[in-house]
């Protein structure tokens, strides 16, 4: 029936209902930080190239890993799958060695003047981290990871910034000073909420 036809027939009220094979689940999008991966990846990484003369760069070294490390394993956008167990025995074998070589009986830290890391202790640990690099480096290939581009003034910095600017310049020609300052004010509310 063309659509004329039923515009003229049609004197009620129309109710779609959604097709459920239409229905997608929503997910939030989440931002991830990708100088936290980075930062993780410098810092393990370095554990490479630890000094197995000079205690404190050593217990430095092993600190930043770990931590790094812990906070990419809670990051729950992350997600790590592939590589969750070598992250974790990674991280078991810091704490050993932190615990071996930089904790004094009650449990404190304790920079020794006389360090020595034993060639099966570093090993243990390069062993450990090259498992986990290979597994991260192939998770990280896999992961969705995209760039979305800017649409309009739907861009945080827009928002704050210059609201006024998606409203088309002819139009803003004829605006009033209170207007466009409205629009602005309005960007950043919808910014910051």
């Amino acid at each position: 029936m063309p659509l004329k036809e039923l515009d003229e027939s049609f004197n009620g009220n129309v109710l779609s209902f959604p097709n459920k094979a239409d229905i997608r689940e929503a997910r939030d999008v989440e931002k991830i930080n990708i100088f936290n991966l980075y930062t993780m990846g410098h810092r393990v990484h370095g554990l490479k190239e630890m000094s197995k003369d000079h205690p404190l760069d050593a217990y430095f070294a092993l600190v930043q890993a770990k931590s790094s490390l812990a906070a990419a394993l809670e990051q729950s956008e992350l997600q790590l799958k592939f590589c969750l167990h070598e992250a974790q025995e990674l991280e078991k074998e810091i704490n050993v060695l932190i615990g071996n070589k930089f904790t004094d009986k009650d449990g404190k830290v304790y920079i020794p003047e006389q360090y020595a890391l034993e060639d099966w202790e570093v090993y243990s640990l390069k062993n450990a981290l090259e498992r986990f690099e290979t597994n991260f480096s192939a998770e990280l290939r896999e992961a969705a990871t995209y760039f979305v581009h800017k649409t309009g003034i739907y861009d945080t910095a827009d928002l704050v910034d210059a609201a006024e600017k998606h409203v088309p310049e002819i139009c803003r020609f004829v605006m009033s000073e209170t207007a466009k300052n409205d629009f602005h004010d309005a960007g950043r509310c919808l910014a910051f909420n």
